[in-house]
């Protein structure tokens, strides 16, 4: 089975997600179809859970909530299908994906190579064939704005890989310390 690893926001930062999400939305005419809007950091093939949450936990343990940035690109990720909205590549964002990816594969777990920059997933390209924007890859950058604004992660959680009921989505959550 595919389990995901995913970075979630606070309630405010994700309001303030779904508006710049609809915004880019209603600007290249998609249809936005995501449970909710997060960070994807890894994904992991045939796992067992009970040997996933030690080190998990271990790798969390000394963050505490922090914050991201958005960057103004917007890009096709052509392995999983996304049209996203790319993370600065900068602070514990960058650090905990690593951390993690770097410590499942030395403890012996299947995971995706991922050689693709953070990112919040927007809508998927199959709802979207025919949109002129994803055909030509016209994508803009966006307003300046969006890159000044910052966006607070208070959770990391593991998510069953394609499951169409939102209550069995989430397998497993890590909520980080307060400041």
């Amino acid at each position: 089975m595919k389990y995901e690893i995913v970075a979630l926001f606070d309630d405010v930062s994700e309001n303030h997600m779904d508006y710049i999400l609809n915004k880019v939305c209603r600007r290249y005419k998609l249809n936005k179809n995501t449970y909710n809007t997060y960070v994807h950091l890894n994904t992991i093939y045939d796992v067992k859970l009970e040997e996933l949450d030690p080190i998990i936990t271990k790798v969390l343990k000394p963050y505490k909530k922090f914050k991201v940035q958005l960057d103004n690109d917007v890009f096709v990720d052509s392995n999983n299908k996304f049209i996203n909205l790319k993370i600065e590549n900068k602070g514990y964002i960058n650090r905990i994906a690593r951390n993690i990816s770097d410590l499942l594969n030395l403890s012996g777990f299947s995971t995706k190579p991922n050689n693709t920059p953070l990112y919040v997933p927007l809508t998927n390209t199959i709802n979207n064939r025919k949109n002129y924007y994803l055909r030509n890859n016209n994508f803009e950058s966006l307003d300046a704005s969006i890159k000044e604004a910052s966006f607070k992660i208070t959770r990391i959680e593991v998510w069953k890989g394609h499951v169409n009921n939102k209550k069995d989505f989430s397998v497993k959550k890590y909520e980080l310390r307060d400041y």
